[in-house]
């Protein structure tokens, strides 16, 4: 029996594993110290939240797919972890912010009323280098 569920978990990829499985993997991971496996697992959560909402019709059930509370908590510790100063205009852009930005924009649009969500927009935006664009959202919020 041990052998079977072993094969199981092996022929099963970590992109068919349930958004909730792999958010749970990574704050775990991130929570006993292990902050590159833990932010890695908490991307593909994201990744796979934002993928199956996109799967789904705007219905009652995109949003218990979509789990705006969830997403928002994953996107506050990806910004933590992404430090306080912004990027120097010779750097590339972060593509983990990146993701933090196109998340918060899905929030943005689907539960517009999340404060937290446009807050962490600009501070998004600031991070990236994009200061005008966080001085405009941070305007807007206000």
């Amino acid at each position: 029996m041990h052998s079977s569920q072993t094969a199981m978990r092996q022929g099963r990829g970590a992109h068919t594993e349930p958004p909730t499985i792999r958010y749970l993997k990574g704050l775990l991971a991130w929570r006993q110290g292990d902050a590159q496996d833990g932010l890695a697992s908490l991307e593909a959560a994201i990744t796979l939240h934002l993928d199956q909402a996109a799967k789904i019709p705007l219905s009652l059930d995109l949003y218990a797919v979509l789990c705006p509370g969830r997403i928002l908590g994953i996107v506050r510790m990806l910004l933590n972890s992404s430090g306080g100063e912004p990027r120097a205009p010779t750097e590339a852009p972060s593509p983990l912010i990146a993701k933090c930005t196109r998340a918060l924009e899905l929030l943005g649009k689907h539960a517009p009323a999340m404060m937290e969500a446009q807050v962490m927009s600009a501070r998004a935006a600031f991070l990236n280098g994009n200061l005008d664009v966080a001085v405009r959202r941070a305007h807007e919020i206000l």
